[in-house]
């Protein structure tokens, strides 16, 4: 058949016949990559999901799911080795962290990277206020796997902090450092933490200080290491296409090669509010960034969930938020306004975030006030309560609905020893929460008399 004697109709069918090809080429592409991200067991899309723990004899404590839809594992390891423990060091955790995958005494850290690259496996080290993590993800192929498995052992034995690296991720945190006091939000937020906390856990940024990280040494990296990423002082949190029986054994392999000895002793976790004097700090920009809070709960408080509900009412729910509604929708003074609970090992913050013109700081800061006094002394209706429970609890499937989410919330019920039927129970503890719970856990944990005022902008 030739083109040139192609009907009309036929050139119609014939194109029509493409347009459906490609549908079908791009479908099966682009709905391949929605699954991977998505897909999880019949159990979990209901809420249900499935969790083995057991520590093995040198400490580490290991959380399991399976999910076998899809060929390939979610891995993190969890030390207690956030900023918390930076004690007289700042920025020592963020920098240890930093340096893990640089270089190891037989692999340069540009061999490291092909090595992963090369086999499509993906690694990150982070470091937060409370934890550090080393998280990887691998295809199941038997191959693929286990040269995951053997380059991951690798680094935790013999991780070299190699020198010229050590300079070269030093130099870095003091350049993000350098970039974080031109940014007015981590001005704010610096100056809200340390205002906040003082010299006590969590008083210094997780990056450190200029002068902090300057006088580190690469021996101070080395020793924190030894120290801190041990096998009785991590958690290994495993989840994908995996029996039980294989997840142990990856969980031996790992634990022969953390390091053994104890966790070091956990810093001091009695906080108490170290300042509650309003600060100002000058920086050039036609927008003041205001921080309105407090200290709020640990990740333990019996008050977390009438709290979770009762935020997501006042200003955690975005555009429906009673302080989006008299701050934004109300006067327009600001563009968007939120509000937060961020429980920790030891108390978290109560944080009220918003920007507006320098000339309407004070109205705005009136406002919040009044919006945040009225909620504590009356709390919400019964119509926003169920509103908000219904959000929640409608939302909370696509909070697990993969596998890198449910890595996520093991990684914080294993870090802080939650109940094992966590998840299975959230949707019910949300449904559960009543007015007066709400009502009486904010008039326990909010005072809006006593709250710390954060300003950064230009001072009038």
């Amino acid at each position: 058949m030739k083109f040139a004697n192609f009907t009309s109709a036929q050139w119609k069918r014939f194109i029509i016949i493409d347009i459906i090809i490609l549908a079908a080429i791009l479908l099966a592409f682009f709905g391949m990559r929605w699954y991977e991200e998505h897909a999880t067991p019949v159990e979990e899309a209901k809420g249900m999901v499935t969790i083995e723990k057991w520590v093995t004899p040198n400490g580490l404590k290991v959380y399991f799911t399976p999910a076998r839809q899809l060929p390939m594992v979610d891995m993190r390891l969890v030390f207690n080795a956030g900023s918390a423990q930076d004690k007289d060091k700042p920025g020592i955790a963020q920098l240890t962290s930093s340096l893990l995958l640089d270089g190891t005494k037989t692999k340069s850290a540009d061999e490291i990277a092909q090595a992963f690259e090369n086999n499509a496996i993906l690694i990150d080290a982070s470091a937060s206020r409370d934890y550090a993590t080393i998280s990887m993800r691998s295809l199941t192929d038997e191959k693929v796997f286990s040269t995951a498995i053997q380059l991951l052992t690798e680094i935790l034995q013999t991780v070299d902090f190699p020198v010229d690296a050590f300079a070269r991720e030093q130099q870095q945190l003091l350049t993000a450092i350098e970039y974080k006091a031109q940014d007015p939000q981590s001005l704010g937020e610096d100056l809200f933490f340390s205002t906040l906390y003082g010299n006590q856990v969590y008083g210094s940024p997780i990056t450190g200080t200029k002068d902090s990280v300057t006088q580190l040494k690469r021996q101070d990296v080395q020793q924190f290491y030894a120290s801190h990423y041990v096998a009785d002082n991590s958690v290994l949190v495993l989840v994908g296409d995996l029996s039980l029986s294989e997840a142990k054994k990856i969980a031996k392999t790992i634990d022969a090669a953390l390091m053994p000895g104890k966790a070091p002793p956990k810093p001091e976790m009695v906080i108490k509010a170290a300042s509650l004097e309003a600060k100002k700090l000058e920086f050039p920009s036609t927008q003041t960034h205001l921080f309105i809070g407090q200290l709020g709960i640990n990740r333990h408080s019996p008050d977390y969930f009438p709290l979770l509900v009762g935020n997501h009412i006042l200003g955690g729910s975005g555009l429906v938020s009673i302080l989006f509604k008299e701050v934004r929708e109300s006067r327009g003074l600001v563009y968007t306004v939120s509000s937060s609970f961020s429980p920790l090992q030891a108390n978290g913050i109560f944080l009220i975030n918003l920007q507006t013109r320098t000339t309407e700081t004070q109205n705005a800061l009136q406002v919040v006030g009044e919006t945040v006094n009225n909620f504590v002394k009356n709390g919400p209706t019964q119509q926003q309560l169920d509103a908000a429970k219904d959000n929640i609890m409608g939302g909370f499937p696509l909070r697990i609905a993969s596998n890198g989410l449910i890595t996520d919330f093991l990684t914080t019920m294993a870090y802080y020893d939650l109940p094992l039927d966590y998840l299975n129970t959230f949707t019910d503890k949300i449904n559960a929460v009543t007015l007066e719970q709400v009502k009486e856990a904010f008039a326990k944990n909010v005072q809006p008399d006593n709250m710390l005022v954060v300003e950064v902008g230009k001072v009038e």
